[in-house]
């Protein structure tokens, strides 16, 4: 019986599952999201039981090798990807395109660094540069639970305010985007303007972003302050919050500032620019002198500051409310004081009120700001001094200020001898206050002024007395000239005023009446003198101006030389030959050297500064 064999079945010959590998392959630029970790994926094809899969995952891992290798060189699509919606949610927020220099990512753990970042801000803002801006996007690059982090080092902002630039910037429309939080490292912050210049040391800032808009959070550590070309170092503790909720800004701070030994103070409160709110400054205390010292070598201001200010407004436009008290205030200029400190204005103490505006950042200008005192020096010249209370109160630009001062002297000494000696350079009627010569340090003024005398003790040999009255006018002072225009309206009264001349002597009841049509010296004179020499009666009418008076003398009985020799000698006791010299020194002062040397007063009419004239007696032949 023949044994009967069962043929054995051929080998398959093995071919390639293209379709496995080309799944792998499709997979294998996971490793563009997952890093060469993702190679990690083709393991279990190891497994006996899953040999199933080796050609898919042959196929899977020699991609993710090459998309490694490929992402190592710095080509990732994903990167890209992530790298352009970054790029792009950036620029929304900005508002302009975003320039750097390098690029770097890792698209495992979702981070991206971008290098010397810069930005040039819409509408001449000013511009925004970092030196590294990372961005912590999640895992995978999208993959994540909370807002996106932004972390930016070595931030450079440099802002112009001028003409509502940056304002307009910041309460610009943002566009709505997912949540985003940002982080500030040793960043600075720099405010320009033609004459106003700010830099403030950020220490550490915090920001959030999202649909409702944005919120900024900056503590400072220092601040340097540059007005009119002076810098300024300051402390800062504390900071601001900026906050644009659909279009609408608000900055909020609660900020300590301190010059060290010279100023010291608080800003807290919250600002929407263009609308409500407003930041208040307390001002604990501003030592002037050192402060003035840095702006002026003419003059010097001492005295402290303390108080509160109110600042509303906008960045292009802040108006400044004040509300404080000067103490001690002591302002001496030197080359108007002649160098002698006790000629020096002084005040102890003052009320402020009023405002200042700073415009574009650089233009400052009163608003009825305005100094009021019951007590301070008003006049400090040896010839004219005087004291009392009142206010001023300036407004307008700094370069062409306008203004108005109200005072009441409440004691005054004019000391300056009469001459009209045709060789004496100063006079009577070149007297003034030398707060003229004060407000003549401006560089344009424009001041209305009303003064009410209640005492001033005249002392202007050979006149002595008390007088009294109101005045008003203006004082003028215009760009490019060096000297003001004084203007005077009013009337001064001189009662119970005395005359002691040579040998005469009696009283004299005058006033002087000022107008504004021509200058004060040429005010018009009023009055009568009684008076006598021995048994000779004096009575005269005086009249002219205070720069040429008039002398008529009545009821003269003998020939006006005579009467003259007559003042000149009279004596009730015989001369002696000092009392001689002093007694042709007094009428060679006011009369000139001539009328000295011919012993003869009335010899002054030559000089064609002072007038006499006689008229005898009604009864006599």
């Amino acid at each position: 019986m023949e044994a009967q064999t069962t043929p054995t079945a051929e080998p398959k010959s093995a071919r390639p599952n293209f379709v496995a590998m080309a799944a792998g392959a499709l997979l294998s630029p996971l490793a563009f999201v997952f890093g060469g970790l993702a190679g990690l994926l083709a393991l279990p094809a190891v497994i006996p039981k899953l040999k199933g899969l080796r050609p898919a995952a042959y196929s899977y891992f020699a991609g993710v090798v090459i998309c490694w290798v490929l992402s190592a060189a710095g080509v990732n699509p994903w990167l890209e990807l992530a790298k352009s919606a970054a790029l792009e949610r950036m620029e929304a927020a900005l508002g302009a395109p975003v320039e750097y220099d390098s690029f770097e990512g890792d698209a495992p753990t979702g981070e991206m660094q971008f290098h010397n970042v810069r930005v040039t801000l819409p509408g001449g803002a000013g511009t925004l540069a970092a030196e590294l801006v990372e961005i912590h996007a999640g895992y995978g690059m999208f993959a994540r639970t909370g807002p996106v982090v932004i972390g930016a080092r070595a931030v450079a902002a440099d802002l112009d305010p001028e003409g509502g630039k940056l304002e307009r910037y910041l309460a610009r429309e943002v566009p709505a985007s997912s949540e985003a939080e940002l982080h500030l490292f040793r960043s600075t912050l720099h405010l320009r303007g033609k004459q106003t210049q700010a830099t403030f040391e950020v220490s550490e800032g915090h920001g959030s972003f999202g649909e409702d808009g944005s919120e900024l959070r900056v503590a400072f550590r220092a601040a340097t302050l540059t007005l009119l070309g002076q810098t300024h170092e300051l402390v800062l503790r504390g900071g601001i919050v900026v906050q644009n909720r659909g279009g609408t800004l608000n900055v909020s701070t609660n900020l300590t500032a301190s010059i060290p030994d010279v100023a010291h103070g608080v800003l807290h409160g919250t600002l929407q620019p263009g609308g409500g709110g407003a930041l208040v400054c307390t001002i604990d205390y501003i030592d002037m002198d050192a402060m003035w010292e840095r702006y002026r070598k003419v003059d010097r201001l001492r005295g402290t500051l303390r108080g509160t200010f109110q600042i509303t407004g906008d960045l292009n436009d802040l108006h400044i409310g004040a509300s404080g008290e000067v103490l001690a205030l002591d302002y001496f200029h030197r080359a108007v004081m002649a160098l002698d400190e006790s000629r020096s204005f002084r005040m102890d103490r003052g009320l402020l009120s009023g405002a200042l505006r700073l415009r574009h950042g650089e233009h400052w200008v009163f608003d009825a700001l305005t100094l009021r005192t019951d007590a301070c020096s008003l006049a400090t010249d040896p010839r004219m001094q005087a004291s009392g209370g009142g206010s001023l109160t300036l407004d307008g630009p700094v370069e062409a200020l306008r203004g108005k001062l109200d005072v009441v002297v409440e004691s005054a000494r004019l000391a300056e001898p009469i001459s009209w000696s045709p060789v004496s350079d100063r006079s009577l009627p070149d007297v003034q206050p030398n707060l003229v010569m004060i407000g003549e340090q401006f560089r344009a003024l424009n001041l209305e002024w009303q003064v009410e005398v209640k005492a001033m003790d005249v002392d202007c040999q050979p006149l002595s007395g008390k007088a009294a009255g109101k005045l008003r006018g203006t004082f003028t002072k215009e760009d490019g000239k060096r000297v003001g225009t004084l203007r005077v309206e009013g009337k001064l009264t001189l009662e119970e005023g005395r005359f002691e001349f040579l040998g005469a002597a009696g009283s004299i009841d005058a006033s002087v009446e000022f107008s504004s049509n021509g200058p004060s010296m040429h005010a018009t004179l009023r009055g009568k003198l009684k008076g006598s020499v021995g048994k000779t009666a004096l009575t005269a009418n005086i009249s002219g101006t205070l720069y040429r008076p008039a002398f008529g003398f009545t009821g003269v009985d003998m020939a006006p030389d005579a009467l003259g020799k007559k003042i000149f000698d009279y004596s009730e006791t015989p001369l002696t030959t000092t009392e001689s010299a002093a007694r042709r020194e007094a009428c060679s002062r006011l009369c000139g050297v001539q009328a000295a040397m011919l012993g003869n007063p009335f010899a002054a009419r030559d000089t064609g500064k002072v007038f006499f004239s006689f008229s005898p007696s009604p009864d006599k032949d």
